[in-house]
């Protein structure tokens, strides 16, 4: 779970650069909203710990076999 304004401190970033970053990943399905509001929201990385597990397991991820198969 990330939220912006964390980010922009951490990163040393204006607020505006780091929510169009987030919208941008929420365009390309990376990140998923938490919450309706689109400031001081919370956002979630879509699969990606499931990802990363299977990706270690060696097991293919849904993404490179639906690249395989011409679905992206």
């Amino acid at each position: 779970m990330i939220s912006a304004r964390p980010i922009a401190a951490v990163k040393q970033r204006a607020k505006s650069r780091v929510y169009n970053a987030i919208e941008q990943l929420l365009d390309v399905r990376v990140l998923i909203p938490l919450s309706a509001g689109k400031r001081n929201c919370h956002w979630d990385a879509a699969d990606l710990v499931d990802l990363i597990a299977q990706l270690e397991g060696g097991q293919p991820s849904r993404v490179s076999t639906e690249v395989e198969h011409g679905r992206r």
